[in-house]
């Protein structure tokens, strides 16, 4: 249980490079990788990859994991963490 005086800092996903990454890896490799290739990799739909990829809906961290492993970067260049605000707690927590 968290209490007031709890320091724990919690993020969100600000942004993500996951369409760069797809295209550059492709590059590097001469492929074509495709949000379908991607996702199949991932065992995700290619609508998935589009929604994480437009960031209308950020990936799990099971998935941002899978992600970064697969383009063989840290998540922290996958990603832009930023810390969660009060306000974004408090939406959170109505929405559940």
């Amino acid at each position: 249980m968290k209490t007031k005086n709890d320091k724990t800092k919690y993020y969100k996903i600000k942004s993500n490079k996951i369409k760069y990454y797809r295209i550059k890896k492709g590059l590097d490799q001469e492929l074509l990788i495709t949000q379908t290739s991607l996702g199949d990799a991932l065992g995700v739909t290619k609508i998935t990859v589009y929604l994480w990829e437009s960031g209308r809906v950020m990936p799990k961290i099971e998935h941002q994991k899978a992600l970064a492993d697969y383009f063989k970067v840290n998540r922290e260049d996958l990603f832009e963490y930023v810390p969660l605000t009060e306000e974004d707690m408090v939406c959170q927590t109505l929405e559940t």
